[in-house]
C-alpha cells in the first residue's frame, strides 16, 4: 500500500458501502478510501431525508431509472443518489430475510449471517435473536395510527395469526413493521455508520465522481476509471454501488454475457451472467374507498404494519401516496399495498452502449407466469376483502393496468453464479460486490435490513483474495 493506492476501494457509499467501508476502517492499519457520486451530509441533512414519515423517491438527491414491467407498462426506478444511498430515500422498512429465504442460497445459511443482522442493530426487544448494541435503531409503532389499527382487526378476524416480531422467523401474519428509525428521524446508514468514523485518518470519502469501469490487467482489478478519465488505483476493489449502478460497472468493465459485451463492443474479461435473473416484487395499490382523504400528521410513520402471508404482503398507507411521496403525482386517496413476495419473474440489465452518461436498458418481466398472475390476482383480493369493498370485475386485467414495483431489485450479480461465497468476482482478482446485487433471489420481506447484514458479514470475513 502507499499513500496514493489504498488497501481497499469502495465503489458508492450507499446502504452497504457506508457499513463496509466504517467497519473495514476500524483496522488501523488498513487505508479505505470510499468513491460516491452524491453529497455527504454530516450535520445538514434536506429535512424531507430524515423524516421518516417520508419516502422522498422524487427527492433531488435520487437516480432515476426507466423499466418496463410487462411489454405494456412501463415503470421508474428510484435509487438514492446521496451519501447513505437508497436507505436515505426509501420507506424506513428493516426488516431480515427469513431463514427459509437465505438457507435457499448458495454458500450462506441464515445462522451463518445472523451475527451479521445482531451486530447491524440496537432492538430493545433483546434477548438472543436480536442485537441491543449496533448501530442501527430498531423501533416499532405501538400507538397504532387508525388504518393500521384497522388492517390488524381486519386480518385477525379474517383468521389470521399475530406476527409481534418480524424479525424472529417466526410462521408470518399480522404485525408490527420494524423500522430503522429514532425519534422519527430515517437512521440511514451513512448517519449510523459512516458519518461516525469520518475521523479515522485510514478513511478517505470522495463525494461527485462517478466511476466508469473497472480497470482490469492480466485477470486482475487495479483501481477504477472514472467518468472523467482520470484514474484510481487500489489493492482491492469493491462494488457497493446498488444492484443497478454495480451490475452496470461490471458491464462497462468487460464482466457479464459475452455476447451481450461484444455486441457493444466491449473486450470480455470475464463470461459471467451480471445482469440476468434479477428479482424484484410486483405491487399494486387498492385504494381504500372507505378511507377519508386527510392530512398527514407530522411524524406519523407511512407504514406500521404489515400482514404477511407465505404469497403476498399487504401494507396499509397512513396516508395518500401524494402526501407521502412527495411530487410523486398520485392521488390522496389512502391504499392498501399488496406485494407478490414469491414471484417467478426474473428481470435483465443490459447496457444500450459503453456511454456511463446511457442508462442501462431494464426489464423486469413482471406478470409472465400464471403462478405470478394468480397468486397477485389472490392478493388483490384478500384487499378488498380486508377493506369490506368488492373487487374489480376483471381482477387481472385491474392487475395489469395499475402494475407497480416495490423497488426491491436484487440478483444482478448473485451469489453462486457471479460472485462466490466471499462477494468475490469469479474469474477476476482483486474484485467484490457486496450489495443488493448480490442476494441471489428477492427475500419475501424488504431487503434493506438483509443488505446491511451482508455488508457487516463481508467486513466480519474480510480477507485478501
Amino acid at each position: 500500500m502507499t499513500a496514493d493506492r489504498p488497501d481497499v476501494l469502495v465503489v458508492g457509499a450507499g446502504s452497504a458501502g457506508c457499513v463496509l467501508a466504517a467497519r473495514l476502517s476500524e483496522d488501523p492499519a488498513r487505508t479505505v478510501l470510499v468513491l460516491e457520486p452524491g453529497a455527504l451530509h454530516t450535520t445538514s441533512w434536506p429535512p424531507e431525508l430524515l423524516d421518516a414519515g417520508l419516502v422522498p423517491a422524487g427527492h433531488a438527491e435520487t437516480w432515476h431509472y426507466a423499466t418496463a414491467l410487462t411489454p405494456d407498462r412501463t415503470g421508474l426506478l428510484h435509487r438514492g443518489r446521496v451519501v447513505g444511498g437508497s436507505g436515505a430515500v426509501n420507506g424506513a422498512y428493516f426488516v431480515r430475510a427469513t431463514p427459509a429465504d437465505v438457507d435457499a442460497w448458495p454458500g450462506l445459511t441464515f445462522d451463518e449471517l445472523l451475527p451479521s443482522f445482531l451486530r447491524s442493530e440496537s432492538d430493545p426487544l433483546g434477548g438472543p435473536r436480536h442485537g441491543t448494541d449496533g448501530p442501527v435503531p430498531v423501533t416499532r409503532s405501538t400507538d397504532l395510527h387508525p388504518r393500521s389499527a384497522q388492517l390488524v382487526q381486519a386480518a385477525r378476524a379474517a383468521g389470521f395469526a399475530d406476527e409481534p416480531d418480524k424479525n424472529a422467523g417466526a410462521a408470518p401474519g399480522v404485525g408490527p413493521l420494524p423500522r430503522n428509525v429514532r425519534d422519527g428521524v430515517r437512521v440511514n446508514t451513512a448517519l449510523a455508520y459512516l458519518v461516525p468514523a469520518l475521523g479515522r485518518p485510514n478513511l478517505q470519502v470522495r463525494t461527485g465522481v462517478r466511476v466508469a469501469r473497472v480497470l482490469v490487467v492480466d485477470g486482475r482489478a487495479t483501481g477504477v476509471e472514472l467518468t472523467t478519465g482520470a484514474r484510481v488505483h487500489a489493492e482491492q476493489v469493491v462494488l457497493c454501488a446498488g444492484a443497478i449502478a454495480s451490475a452496470a460497472v461490471l458491464l462497462r468493465s468487460g464482466i457479464g454475457p459475452a455476447q451481450d459485451l461484444r455486441t457493444v463492443g466491449l473486450t470480455v474479461h470475464a463470461d459471467l451472467p451480471v445482469g440476468r435473473g434479477f428479482s424484484d416484487h410486483p405491487d399494486v395499490a387498492v385504494a381504500d374507498v372507505h378511507a377519508e382523504e386527510r392530512m398527514r400528521t407530522p411524524g406519523t410513520p407511512a407504514l406500521e404494519v404489515t400482514l404477511n402471508t407465505p404469497t403476498v404482503e399487504l401494507r396499509p398507507y397512513t396516508a395518500g401516496f401524494d402526501q407521502l411521496v412527495p411530487g410523486s403525482g398520485a392521488g390522496p386517496q389512502p391504499c392498501l399495498g399488496v406485494a407478490l413476495v414469491v414471484p417467478d419473474s426474473r428481470g435483465t440489465l443490459r447496457l444500450r452502449s459503453t456511454d456511463p452518461d446511457a442508462a442501462p436498458d431494464i426489464a423486469h418481466h413482471y406478470l409472465a407466469t400464471a403462478h405470478d398472475r394468480d397468486l397477485l390476482a389472490d392478493g388483490v383480493r384478500l384487499a378488498h376483502h380486508l377493506l369490506a369493498q368488492p373487487p374489480p370485475a376483471d381482477v387481472d386485467r385491474w392487475v395489469r393496468e395499475n402494475l407497480g414495483t416495490s423497488q426491491h431489485l436484487v440478483g444482478t450479480c448473485a451469489l453462486g453464479t457471479v460472485v462466490d461465497a466471499g462477494f468475490r468476482v469469479q474469474g477476476v482478482e482483486g474484485l467484490r460486490v457486496v450489495d443488493a446485487a448480490v442476494v441471489p433471489v428477492v427475500p419475501t420481506r424488504g431487503p434493506h435490513a438483509t443488505v446491511v447484514a451482508l455488508a457487516e458479514h463481508a467486513a466480519a470475513h474480510w480477507s485478501h483474495p
